[in-house]
């Protein structure tokens, strides 16, 4: 049996869509806890099905990155 994980935490140098990507698919109930870069951008499916990289931008859009 593999080995479960509950978070993948990382500094913003983990912040690429092939980290979140492969966290999926190998332990799809895992939280990524990933600041997003300062640029970043949501993907173009946030409006209908955001992923946990949209949801952390969209809340740091409502409360600034300090909260």
């Amino acid at each position: 049996m593999a080995d479960l994980i509950a978070a993948f935490l990382g500094d913003g140098a983990y912040d690429c869509l092939g980290v979140y990507a492969d966290m999926q698919a190998r332990h799809p109930e895992a939280a990524v806890v990933v600041p997003p870069r300062v640029g970043a951008v949501l993907s173009d499916t946030a409006e209908t099905t955001p992923t946990q990289r949209d949801r952390h931008l969209q809340r740091i859009a409502e409360t600034g990155r300090l909260n």
